[in-house]
């Protein structure tokens, strides 16, 4: 245990330097997140490969990332190299917040509908009334998922707040009982409704697989490598939702212990280094899951991998190209000079 105030009671070790430093390093991360969301994008864009209903709403999640990088770069590099005072501080810390909660929001619901329609496609194949409207359920829910989320994170605009002798640490200063209902919804709705729908989905789905045997009559290798398949391409969506459930938790504790105890994040991990450096984490883990979310689906999805290396090879291959044909092109010049010279010295001196 140690302390920590936000004047400095600890040498340098002080709210105002970590979050520098952590600015510093994020500005840079959110730059490559951006440019690992528009590779994703180039990705997802081939449509031959990738026309399933899970591809198009992975990929409206990814158009939300890359907005959410794009800000948050802006902003950090704003902390970075300007001096910002409580105004300033106060809207780069709202910007932040606002968007990338907005982003998390739409990311764990898309994942929801995702496992929804799984278990529709796996679960009950043949409900005429869900497959005959399918794109229309699909195209309002995710319409649906953006309007709930914007709206869930509006709030934070006004709730969040810096304070004067620190204006870069983002926090709720004072929690009142409105502020404490409204974490508890905004805990509610991000995290524990969608992460629940998600566990209880794939439950039911994988406990379907294992019982479930196919009619009629199929060979045992046929039936072996389509079960094979489904497995795989559940247990693909399955890692990539866990990954941000279990990665995120903490931040969503952190916040109900504020709501619980109606203290601001400062004074809840105040004269506490170690809670500070937990609640730390797991902001910054959470804050960064959009620069996350491309590395996860190029590990988990082989598709998504395969397309990603044939994309990378074909742009290296190309580039090599190019440069090979500079290098002829600049060789064949210099041959061409020096075989020319001779001959016209010696044309010359006939002629004289």
């Amino acid at each position: 245990m140690g302390n920590i105030s936000s004047n400095g009671t600890n040498g340098t070790a002080t709210y105002s330097d970590v979050f520098r430093y952590a600015g510093i390093a994020a500005s840079p991360l959110s730059a490559i997140g951006l440019l690992a969301n528009l590779f994703m994008l180039m990705v997802l864009s081939n449509r031959f490969h990738f026309s399933k209903t899970t591809y198009n709403l992975i990929r409206v999640s990814v158009i939300s990332d890359s907005i959410s990088c794009f800000t948050s770069a802006a902003c950090y590099i704003l902390m970075v190299v300007y001096r910002l005072d409580v105004n300033d501080g106060r809207i780069v810390c709202r910007t932040i917040i606002f968007t990338t909660m907005t982003s998390y929001g739409i990311s764990m619901m898309t994942l929801a509908i995702i496992a929804i329609d799984r278990y529709f496609a796996v679960v009950r194949p043949f409900l005429s009334v869900y497959h005959s409207k399918k794109s229309r359920i699909i195209l309002f829910s995710e319409i649906q998922v953006w309007i709930i989320s914007a709206a869930v994170c509006v709030p934070l605009l006004f709730y969040v707040n810096v304070y004067p002798d620190d204006p870069i640490f983002c926090d709720f200063p004072e929690v009142t009982l409105n502020k404490s209902i409204y974490l508890f919804v905004f805990t509610l709705i991000l995290y524990f409704i969608p992460s629940t729908a998600i566990i209880i989905t794939y439950w039911r789905i994988i406990m379907h697989q294992r019982q479930s045997i196919r009619p009629g009559y199929i060979s045992d290798e046929r039936r072996y490598r389509d079960e094979t398949k489904k497995k795989k391409f559940i247990g693909v969506l399955t890692s990539i939702a866990s990954s941000y459930l279990l990665t995120t938790w903490p931040f969503f504790v952190a916040i109900l212990s504020m709501a619980i105890k109606q203290v601001s994040g400062r004074n809840l991990v105040k004269n506490n280094l170690t809670l500070f450096l937990l609640l730390f984490y797991s902001m910054t883990v959470t804050l960064s899951i959009t620069i996350m979310s491309p590395f996860l689906y190029i590990k988990f999805d082989k598709n998504i991998r395969a397309e990603s290396f044939r994309i990378f090879k074909r742009c290296c291959c190309k580039s090599l190209s190019e440069n090979n044909s500079v290098i002829l092109i600049s060789s064949a010049k210099h041959y061409h000079s020096d075989h020319l010279s001779p001959i016209v010295t010696i044309k010359d001196s006939k002629l004289n």
